[in-house]
């Protein structure tokens, strides 16, 4: 509670009256938590950090800024008023350490403070005790728990690729123009689209009181308004191509008319409204984990697989398919040449 903490992960116990040359440890310190009596709009933090050497040099290290991997946003959108869940995952393996917050504030709270270490420099392998340790005030430790997996309770799952998406509502319920964002429809199909327009009962018609009566027995509408359709606005809708994402006609007007292919965007894509002919269902798959440092962009099959920052779920098929003899990065990462692509079926695939 309320941060200024350290935990340190040593390879042999910490005698503070003795010098230990063969000392290694690992530190991870939590800030004091900003101050919510701040009389400025400026938000202030001081860092929360990994490092590797000796605690005692933390004043040094605070006043030169000197850490492996830091955060002054750690506490950004939090509630500071109770106890923080946090989580310090080392992965022995990899050499990655990496501390977040879990629990409730895991939530609103993405920042992630990480840090590779090389064997040379840091063996986590050899970390065998933990010490905890406050700065000027006492800090209130709950509990501290070991576990060898994550605990799913204290790690809710969020949809970190969710986006409001309304351009499918506005599609489908016709508002007024002065409504309607400029950027987002086309003002020119908005223009086609018109309303069902309301003819009245004709004011040359008379009928006698009997007349009346019949007519409301009847059910006629002799003075109802009644809706009529102008035309029809909605397009008809497209068979979808039996050759899908491979399909090599997609560039044709005249095949496009007459069936429709999957977007490469998918539910993401910004340009619904202009691409009738493209369909947009969701794409069910996780975020790539290195995203736009990914070295696997140019692989079609990993690219319908995960999701990249800025990049289609789908490559466009390449003309040449596998006669191609492109290998150059730009054109592969564009293009892809026939490879049996994930959730995709196409007419020559076996069932």
């Amino acid at each position: 509670m309320n941060g200024d903490m350290m935990l340190t992960l040593a390879n042999e116990k910490i005698i503070t009256d003795e010098e230990q040359f063969d000392l290694r440890c690992l530190i991870c310190y939590i800030a004091l938590k900003p101050s919510t009596t701040t009389t400025t709009n400026e938000y202030r933090e001081a860092y929360s950090y990994l490092n590797d050497g000796s605690p005692y040099q933390h004043a040094n290290n605070v006043n030169t800024s000197q850490f492996k991997a830091k955060s002054n946003a750690f506490y950004r959108g939090c509630n500071t008023d109770d106890y923080f869940t946090l989580c310090l995952k080392i992965d022995h393996a990899a050499g990655l350490v990496t501390l977040s917050h879990a629990g409730p504030n895991s939530l609103y709270n993405h920042e992630k403070i990480e840090c590779r270490f090389s064997k040379s420099d840091l063996d986590l392998s050899k970390l065998e005790y933990i010490h905890l340790s406050a700065g000027y005030h006492d800090v209130p430790v709950r509990n501290l728990t070991i576990s060898f997996e994550p605990i799913p309770e204290l790690h809710p799952s969020i949809d970190t690729t969710f986006k409001i998406d309304t351009s499918s509502l506005l599609e489908r319920h016709l508002v007024p123009v002065s409504y309607v964002d400029p950027n987002a429809l086309d003002t020119k199909r908005i223009k086609r689209i018109r309303p069902m327009r309301i003819v009245p009962p004709s004011n040359n018609q008379t009928f006698s009181l009997l007349d009346r009566v019949g007519h409301a027995l009847c059910c006629n509408n002799v003075n109802a308004v009644v809706p009529v359709e102008v035309d029809d606005a909605a397009p008809p809708k497209l068979k979808p191509c039996t050759d899908s994402v491979y399909c090599l006609q997609q560039k044709s007007s005249r095949h496009i008319k007459e069936y429709s292919h999957p977007c490469s965007f998918s539910e993401l894509c910004t340009r619904k409204v202009k691409e009738p002919h493209l369909t947009h269902e969701r794409h069910n798959v996780l975020k790539c984990a290195q995203d736009k440092s990914c070295l696997k962009k140019d692989d079609p099959v990993h690219r319908a697989e995960y999701r990249h920052t800025d990049l289609p779920d789908y490559l466009i098929p390449c003309q040449k398919q596998a006669n191609c003899s492109n290998k150059s990065p730009k054109h592969r990462i564009k293009y892809f040449h026939g490879e049996a692509l994930p959730l995709i079926r196409r007419k020559l695939d076996p069932l």
